[in-house]
């Protein structure tokens, strides 16, 4: 299962990043792999995309038992703050060649039943110097998700996150 989710932070990125170095091995132990995190410009929310694919019991625990909680609390993680967005369907990863400093979008984008996420870039419209970097597809909303790197002004046909 892949979820798309955001939280809240007050230390900023980084220390989120260096939090999570030191949490992947359990996550990945049980079955739970970040497959990308994204902040905006602020860097006090954070979006996430979470592929799952172990007991739901082991991975609750490995989040939520107390060592863990006080551990992303104390990097600024603010724990009551997570949410799911959206469980995705289908998701590629179009683009790794992204700078960090670069202006990212993430979106949304309201699309028909016979959406084929190969055609990502048709629905976006994007100009010559968009990357598109990640799009994910939920059935259960009929929304397309996307994070695109840009240097063009936003477009109006999708709602930004």
């Amino acid at each position: 299962m892949i979820s798309f989710g955001k939280l809240n932070i007050t230390k900023g990125f980084e220390e989120w990043i260096a939090l999570h170095e030191v949490m992947a091995p359990k996550m990945l132990a049980v079955g739970t792999q970040f497959r990308f995190a994204v902040a905006n410009p602020i860097e006090d929310t954070l979006f996430l995309l979470i592929e799952m694919n172990g007991d739901i019991e082991e991975m609750l625990d490995a989040v939520n038992n107390p060592k863990a909680i006080e551990m992303r609390e104390a990097a600024g993680v603010k724990v009551e703050t997570q949410e799911m967005i959206s469980s995705i369907d289908y998701s590629v990863f179009w683009e790794k060649d992204v700078h960090n400093t670069s202006v990212k979008i993430l979106g949304t984008l309201d699309i028909g039943d016979e959406f084929n996420i190969e055609e990502t870039t048709k629905y976006l419209r994007l100009s010559g110097s968009d990357k598109l970097i990640w799009s994910g597809y939920s059935s259960e909303e009929n929304k397309l998700y996307f994070l695109m790197e840009t240097t063009s002004e936003a477009k109006k046909d999708y709602e930004l996150i």
